[in-house]
């Protein structure tokens, strides 16, 4: 984040529509406004390799999910469609529709829903290894997450998240035991597959309108991604690009940050001009 002024750079929790949350914001107040939504396990730092490159275009505001990084429970976890309201919810009191949209993972499915049902106005919406749009998706990995006790747990972990990128897992273990050994946290998690799979298969759930999107929409995925695998062309959206990032797991954003980033960029500033940035 070395390209935005730190002072800028803001990480808190507040008191929000009756919940307390976790954000992270950076950004110039009066450039267009650009949602972050984080993965299953996550949270708003996730995105730490792209708020600098995204906050010299947007006013970027990450958000936790319940139970995810700062953002309290509240009774929020539960279906993923009730967490779409939650989302919605959040984002009209910060006052940030229309807004561009991105989501990894859990947050894209949310992001999509939330545009797919009209709960949130998109500018352009960018889904990275969405979830609940595969028929290939690898719970028992989820339960492992779900269940790290040791530095060895998150070691492995990281390693399936990685895929045959060449970052060391280290280097994601360590935040990641320290998160999901706090039993809060835990908590949080096992309640979330307790709500959304049934002896490990996704519930049901109706298929995804893609025609009721009314913003641009473009897919990204990592090659390598065993967690929540790339969708059959019958399963996505006609004339939508997809993008499809080698050697590359289920982070695209932090393992292929700066193709991530550009592609981010381009994606949404095709309605909103760069600021002052070179291009």
């Amino acid at each position: 984040m070395s390209s935005v002024n730190p002072a800028r750079v803001k990480y808190h929790q507040i008191e929000l529509a009756g919940d307390r949350v976790g954000l992270l914001t950076a950004g110039a107040l009066e450039a267009p406004p650009i949602v972050l939504l984080h993965g299953f396990s996550g949270d708003a730092l996730t995105w730490q390799f792209n708020i600098g490159a995204l906050a010299r275009h947007f006013r970027v505001t990450a958000i936790d999910l319940p139970g995810h990084g700062l953002t309290e429970a509240a009774g929020q976890i539960g279906y993923w469609r009730g967490m779409v309201d939650w989302v919605a919810k959040i984002a009209a009191a910060l006052k940030l529709a229309p807004a561009h949209l991105v989501g990894h993972s859990l947050g894209a499915r949310i992001l999509l829903g939330c545009v797919e049902e009209t709960k949130l106005t998109g500018l352009s919406l960018s889904l990275i290894s969405c979830a609940g749009i595969s028929p290939s998706y690898d719970y028992e990995f989820l339960d492992q997450l779900s269940r790290i006790e040791s530095m060895d747990d998150a070691v492995a972990c990281v390693r399936r998240l990685l895929g045959d990128a060449p970052d060391p897992p280290e280097r994601l273990a360590k935040g990641l035991y320290q998160k999901l050994t706090i039993p809060t946290a835990k908590a949080s998690l096992r309640a979330y597959l307790a709500s959304n799979f049934a002896e490990g298969r996704l519930l049901p759930a109706a298929p995804v309108r893609w025609e009721a999107l009314g913003c641009p929409l473009q897919i990204i995925w990592g090659s390598d991604d065993g967690i929540v695998r790339l969708p059959p062309p019958t399963w996505l959206p006609t004339g939508v690009a997809v993008h499809l990032m080698e050697r590359v797991g289920h982070l695209p954003h932090i393992t292929a940050a700066d193709r991530i980033n550009t592609l981010l960029i381009d994606h949404a500033g095709r309605l909103a001009p760069a600021r002052g940035a070179a291009q």
